[in-house]
């Protein structure tokens, strides 16, 4: 704070003495803006890749948080980093932090501007955890918000066998992606909260012709809700003359959450068209909206009528099979569709299934095969478990069955109702389980022998195993306890972290680090690392005792300033 200025009268006669002022240093201060969705989350303050303060129990309500330094600052300087992710399924926790602005001396930063740099965020786009300057203000997972350089800009992308290009608003490639799942599937996704997105791409168009335009097309609901002022999603067509004119438009507003199966659109063109674009559009996403629009399975073809005396009926089968996957909490099943000359468009209802205990359900449909066609379709269904999860409390008969007057073909003609096939549950008991999971740190002996440059730049990393020999239960929070000379005592959290398969989990962790914010030789020495007694278990409640893991060493060379 600057000293107060002393009033002075302009009459006042010459001073008798000079006051000599103490020198005094400028502050900058630095206010973070930010809330946990539990109240229960962490974050550090990093100053030029050095952690100066960190702030618990951040408020389930956005509160001004403060810290005050004798240095200068500028934004590209800072980064706010989530420090204690956590996810219970069972129990209904997930920690995620986020921070809604940093000011510096008065001026204002937001997290969600072009400049901010993000890593930590989960993107529907790409069903993954994302980092770049993606426009967001919260931290799924364990990551930072740090401000800098714009992400380049995509300015087209290739799915369904065509190049799309955007042709209004500004995206990168963490809220427009194509997911390839193999087998010719694909999933286009147009992000849902970065603001007005549209991308377009040139398909055939014959004057006065009908063409199918054939998709399943839903939004994912992240954040936010579909109300009738938006956010907005529509996939179209325009028709242009030989001048370039546009002649005409379809188009299909997207206002669901559910992933139907294929859905097929009739349209005519006009006569005079010659040149036609599909388009997909996103609009009108207010601050903290992300409800993005997906699109799988597009084709676009043109329309043969079914001849007018076409009366068989379509045809639907299902094999019959045995299903014992025990915890799994969906079976998919697929049934197959034809005809001899056309099928109408399947919707949801088709199909029913029932069992034992008074099971019945109707189940939506997952997807469709990329390659369908107008006369031979299978989509792949799912019923989901009683409990939550299939056990062998399920064990039973479950009959498919087609519903009268659900599946037509294009003349009208519909496939006659009834059973179809059977999906026989047989899961075994899980055996009796004494055996407690296996924590094991991934290298028993380390040696630092130079200042560290992972994880945020200036961290000790390293990794922890967890395995059980039926199923891995969920993690405590405080749970890898690091210990070491002057003393040191910290709880080390993750930074990255991946599967073992269906009975284990693995995750890179870092240390926290000294009071002085930085590894030096003054830290040399051996840190042991421990398991904390009732932090890890499996679903039966068998938890691993307090152990110690293995250790590491900081021998770091000492550095003189001359």
């Amino acid at each position: 704070m600057l000293p107060k200025k002393r009033s002075h009268s302009k009459t006042r006669p010459a001073l008798l003495s000079v006051e000599v002022l103490e020198s005094r240093n400028m502050l900058s201060t630095v206010s973070i803006f930010a809330q946990g969705d539990t109240g229960q989350e962490s974050m550090d303050l990093i100053i030029n890749n050095n952690v100066v303060a960190t702030f618990d129990n951040v408020s389930v309500e956005n509160r001004e948080y403060t810290y005050s330094t004798e240095e200068g600052l500028t934004a590209d300087q800072i980064s706010i980093a989530f420090t204690n992710d956590f996810y219970d399924a069972e129990n209904e926790i997930d920690r995620n932090l986020t921070v809604d602005r940093i000011v510096i001396d008065g001026e204002s930063f937001e997290s969600e501007s072009p400049e901010s740099f993000v890593a930590g965020w989960w993107s529907p786009v790409n069903q993954a955890i994302v980092s770049g300057n993606i426009k967001v203000d919260t931290l799924h997972t364990n990551g930072y918000i740090q401000y800098g350089t714009p992400q380049p800009q995509v300015s087209e992308v290739d799915f369904a066998g065509r190049t799309w290009e955007v042709v209004g608003g500004a995206t990168s490639s963490l809220n427009l992606g194509v997911q390839d799942f193999g087998g010719g599937f694909t999933l286009l996704g147009l992000g849902g909260g970065s603001g007005p997105l549209a991308v377009s791409t040139q398909v055939d168009a014959q004057g006065g012709s009908r063409y199918d335009l054939t998709l399943n097309a839903y939004r994912d609901i992240f954040a936010g809700a579909i109300t009738e002022n938006g956010p907005w999603a529509t996939v179209g067509v325009n028709y242009y003359d030989p001048t370039g004119f546009l002649v005409g438009q379809d188009r299909v507003d997207v206002n669901s959450s559910s992933r139907t199966g294929n859905q097929v659109y009739s349209f005519e063109t006009p006569e005079n068209a010659t040149t036609a674009y599909l388009w997909a559009w996103v609009d009108n996403y207010e601050p903290g909206f992300n409800i993005p629009l997906m699109i799988e399975n597009v084709q676009w073809q043109q329309d043969t009528p079914p001849p007018v005396d076409d009366f068989e009926a379509p045809n639907a089968s299902f094999n019959s099979y045995e299903f014992d996957r025990n915890a799994e909490s969906l079976i998919n099943f697929g049934v197959n569709f034809t005809d001899n000359v056309r099928l109408a468009q399947i919707s949801q209802g088709a199909i029913t299934v029932t069992g034992p205990n008074g099971f019945q359900e109707t189940p939506p449909i997952a997807i469709g095969a990329p390659d369908n066609t107008e006369t031979d379709q299978t989509l792949v269904f799912f019923i989901t478990a009683p409990s939550g999860e299939w056990a062998a409390a399920d064990n039973g008969v479950y009959t498919v069955a087609l519903n009268d007057n659900a599946v037509a073909d294009a003349a009208g003609n519909f496939a006659a109702g009834g059973d179809l096939g059977t999906i026989t549950v047989n899961i075994d008991p899980p055996a009796e389980d004494t055996t407690p999971p296996v924590v094991a740190l991934l290298s028993s002996e380390m040696l630092f022998t130079e200042t560290p440059t992972s994880g945020r730049g200036s961290d000790i990393t390293f990794g922890i195993t967890y395995e059980d020999d039926q199923r891995l239960g969920p993690l405590g929070q405080d749970r890898i306890l690091v210990t070491g000379p002057n003393g040191y005592s910290g709880f080390a959290r993750g930074i990255a972290g991946g599967s073992l398969g269906t009975n284990g989990t693995w995750e890179q962790l870092y240390v926290p680090l000294p009071a002085d914010g930085v590894w030096s030789s003054n830290d040399n020495g051996l840190y042991t690392v421990s398991l904390v007694a009732n932090s890890v278990s499996d679903f039966a409640g068998n938890f691993t005792p307090a152990q110690l893991l293995g250790t590491f060493e900081v021998r770091l060379a000492s550095t003189s300033v001359g």
